[in-house]
């Protein structure tokens, strides 16, 4: 949720196969070819800034 991501860069930190990509106080983006839907993401944003469709 585009609107919620503050850029902290904690889910990024927290992904294991490096999906997360963006800058420092830029929204952030997964990209869903290399994500593997392990869910640490989302128990690492602070923000509910990721959910899941």
């Amino acid at each position: 949720m585009p609107d919620k991501c503050t850029g902290c860069r904690a889910c990024a930190k927290g992904c294991p196969v490096s999906a997360i990509s963006g800058e420092a106080k830029q929204i952030h983006e997964i990209d869903q070819s290399i994500c593997t839907k392990c869910g640490l993401c989302i128990d690492t944003c602070r923000y509910d800034a990721i959910t899941v469709i």
